[in-house]
């Protein structure tokens, strides 16, 4: 970590103990991913750390001066306080409650906090300081990509790795920057006597990384709480109580005093709280606790600042009044067009440039609205340029994506990156860095969307098929198409070491996985029609037939292949067997003669190197394919590059398949199919057994045809015996069907798949109850999984029978019982 070894010692003797401790166990880790996760966690409650100090701050302020505030303030953090917190929301706390101090610094506890996140202007005016708010940033960003996106292959091992070093130097800036708070101690009383005017205290000192805390006498004229969490300022004298935001409980499986942190409101009204010193959870439970007592003052904090919004004026006159901002107006512009059918997508492109409203924003409002009303938004073939913040390598990427050219030179993408950052981020402004040039460079030769192959000169790897796809032999043919043009030869050892530097940019890679590259190489082009050795031992080139570009496979479809056309193809096919109507939760999701469902999917051609067949990959959300499987008559429909090449699998077929799957770090089942050359075979990847032959479903309208005509057989049968027949519990059953068939009962206990060893107790159709609290049956399943979201029905199994809910559903819909008289 810090080469200041003073800064060192500094953050294990001084810092808060939260701080210190997660300090000091990221210093204690040799293993790469041991250590990458210490120092996202280091991150984590450093930032908690010094935002519950702003943010208790604050609400003791705005207490007794309202005018610290203002409506769109307080409406802000009751938004967020009333809520499981994430980084996100954290960041969000500390510049919302940091930015009022502008003017009344004086008022902090600590008023290097204030320096640490904002500057003032000569011309008085509040800006971020640009370099500590980028760190805090990127750490978030990368802790979302870690817990939310990042896939569980080899790959992800390789991306922590390649982060590492970056995220060190950026937490040990982020932590001098804070060296003030080894002036101001944290501490809580554990009791008090008065002498001779002065209070005498036996004060727990929560600093450095030492537990259980050190004890010694403190004497002060301030009066002071006993058992709360204070911050010191001991030269003025002054003290700040962090609590609810920070408390000291014996709750905790230490069952001795721990400091905790607030972790937001659940569903239940109640706050949690979290240490990091063993990682453990508290909700509250006797109602004189410490955690119980805090959630109820931060509800009563919470009371308070709704109480500082004035309500919403019914009267048209004052709602004129109240002008709509741009972003609120193209808002209520996206509502309408949806509740009015469709998206009018030109009326809603030109408000948004009559409202002088970036591109980016509207399409997050979009995306908002869309993530609110369950629509699932398939990817664009095109990548999104900025996801997320605009960050230097997302902005290279962009300029690169849009220039229209093969490569630009480092300093041009510099260039217009930077003028991009000025128009996107409004935190940064031209000439706040003197090395946007450097930056740009150093990002992108680390970065495995680009490459460079000339000084200064950089290239965007996905349009290189070779590069894309990095086998050692696409390596080696790359390396000798670009070093090699006329065919003159290159040496093994060239090729192999300009071969394995791309190999280890571009993959998970690295040159002490193996001894004998070289080997593997030469043994690779001996067994590709690509190559040809020649006469001097060592020297290989390309073969005469590969010296040119290569012709398109004659296997490669004809039909449309981009993802709208290929879609319209299919539909119009689905059109001949009946009435194809759109469903109302996404574009890809579509109900014929509002019988059979469908679900669509799509994917590119892959060539696969040195072989002629092709190759495709996609992903299937699990929640969205129950969504499909549970309308019943499900089917999954994969396009696969071409209207002609499409899958049609029943979901009970499907859901065979994904059986024990594990979804991918971005929340999908990988899916992976191969055609061969005449096309007319199709085997998928199964995973851990090799491939399946799945030829029958290609183009098998044949299929849907059947399960229309059947279930329009069935119907008409129950028309007819509509006085006789027996009657079925109507879909969905939820579990209070279950209770009351009396397949789980009161008392029963239940698990989840993930973790079997915990289980819950069944009270009744709403609550579990899990060590002496009652849960709602979401919310258990999401705290013992650590998931933001869970399918009880498929997730949680009856420990009485050993059959998940959904199996308790199927047999009670296979139940006869009795028709009604």
């Amino acid at each position: 970590m810090p080469e200041d070894s003073a800064l060192q010692q500094l953050i294990s003797d001084k810092y808060p103990f939260p701080i210190s401790h997660a300090y000091t166990y990221l210093e204690t880790r040799a293993d790469p991913n041991d250590r990458y996760q210490a120092l996202l966690a280091c991150f984590e409650v450093t930032l908690k750390t010094i935002t519950s100090i702003a943010l208790a701050n604050f609400t003791r302020d705005i207490q007794d001066d309202l005018t610290l505030g203002n409506v769109h303030l307080f409406q802000d953090l009751v938004e967020t306080l009333s809520r499981p917190l994430s980084l996100g929301h954290w960041h969000d706390l500390l510049r919302l409650t940091l930015r009022p101090y502008h003017t009344h610094r004086e008022r902090l506890i600590a008023p290097p906090l204030f320096d640490f996140y904002y500057r003032i202007t000569e011309h008085g005016n509040v800006k971020v300081r640009s370099r500590n708010v980028r760190i805090i940033q990127r750490f978030i960003q990368e802790r979302n990509e870690e817990a939310h996106h990042r896939n569980r292959s080899q790959t992800s091992t390789f991306q922590r790795q390649s982060r590492l070093d970056e995220l060190t130097q950026d937490l040990e800036t982020l932590l001098r920057e804070l060296k003030f708070l080894a002036d101001y101690p944290l501490l809580y009383v554990e009791h008090a006597e008065r002498h001779e005017g002065r209070w005498h205290y036996r004060a727990n000192f929560a600093c450095g990384a030492g537990y259980p805390f050190r004890q010694q006498t403190w004497q002060t004229h301030l009066s002071l709480n006993a058992r709360r969490c204070l911050l010191v300022d001991e030269t003025k004298p002054a003290v700040l109580e962090l609590d609810p935001f920070v408390i000291v409980t014996s709750e905790g499986r230490l069952q001795q005093p721990d400091i905790f942190f607030f972790d937001g409101l659940f569903s239940s009204g109640r706050a949690n709280f979290m240490s990091y010193h063993v990682g453990d959870y508290v909700d509250p439970t006797d109602e004189d606790s410490p955690a119980s007592i805090a959630s109820d003052t931060i509800n009563s904090l919470l009371k308070l600042l709704k109480n500082r919004i004035p309500p919403v004026a019914e009267d048209a006159e004052d709602i004129a009044k109240d002008r709509l901002s741009a972003v609120e107006i193209y808002r209520e512009a996206i509502n309408w067009a949806w509740e009015h059918g469709e998206r009018q997508a030109i009326s809603l492109d030109a408000l948004r440039q009559v409202l002088n409203l970036p591109r980016e924003e509207a399409r997050q409002q979009e995306r908002e609205l869309e993530a609110a009303r369950g629509v699932e938004t398939e990817p664009e073939e095109a990548e999104v340029p900025f996801e997320g913040d605009p960050t230097w390598a997302n902005l290279a990427y962009y300029v690169l994506d849009t220039s229209g050219q093969e490569e630009m030179f480092y300093k041009h993408i510099a260039a217009e990156a930077e003028e991009l950052k000025a128009q996107c981020d409004p935190n940064w402004q031209k000439g706040d860095s003197a090395h946007v040039k450097g930056t740009v460079s150093h990002i992108m030769s680390q970065d495995p969307r680009f490459y460079k192959l000339r000084p200064g000169y950089y290239r965007l790897t996905k349009d290189n098929e070779l590069l894309s796809n990095p086998s050692w032999a696409n390596l080696a043919c790359f390396v000798l198409q670009r070093y090699d043009p006329r065919r003159r030869g290159m040496h093994l050892q060239e090729i192999t070491k300009r071969a394995i530097a791309l190999k280890e940019k571009h993959s998970d890679w690295r040159s002490d996985d193996v001894q004998t590259p070289s080997n593997t190489v030469s043994a690779t082009m001996s067994m590709d029609h690509r190559f040809e050795s020649l006469s001097e031992r060592g020297y290989w080139r390309l073969a005469a037939e590969e010296a040119h570009p290569k012709p398109e496979l004659d296997s490669t479809p004809s039909a449309p292949s981009t993802r709208k056309r290929a879609y319209d193809a299919v539909l119009a096919r689905l059109a001949q067997i009946g009435d194809v109507e759109p469903l109302p939760f996404g574009r890809t999701y579509y109900a014929l003669d509002d019988r059979v469902h469908l679900m669509f999917r799509f994917s590119k051609a892959h060539r696969r190197g040195g072989k002629d067949e092709i190759e495709y990959f996609l992903g299937v959300t699990p929640q969205y394919f129950e969504r499909i499987k549970g309308l019943g008559n499900g089917f999954m429909a994969f396009v696969l590059g071409a209207s002609d090449n499409v899958l049609l699998i029943p979901a009970e077929t499907f859901a065979r398949w994904v059986e024990g799957l594990e979804s991918s770090g971005s929340g999908t089942w990988p899916m992976a199919f191969y055609q061969s050359p005449d096309g007319t075979r199709f085997e998928r990847w199964v995973p851990g057994q090799g491939r399946e032959d799945v030829s029958d479903f290609l183009n098998n309208y044949a299929s849907l045809r059947r399960v229309l005509s059947r279930i329009k057989g069935s119907e008409a049968a129950l028309s007819q015996a509509s006085t006789t027949g027996t009657r079925h519990p109507k879909a969905p059953i939820r579990v209070a069907d279950l209770l009351e068939a009396g397949l789980l009962k009161p008392g029963d206990e239940v698990y989840t798949k993930k973790r079997p060893e915990l289980r819950a107790t069944v009270i009744d159709a709403k609550f579990v109850e899990y060590e002496g609290n009652r849960w709602r049956y979401n919310d258990w399943g999401t705290h013992v999984t650590g998931w933001s979201a869970i399918n009880i029905y498929h997730e949680f199994t009856l420990t009485r029978t050993g059959q998940t809910l959904d199996e308790l559903r199927k047999q009670l819909r296979k139940t006869p019982v009795n028709p009604d008289p």
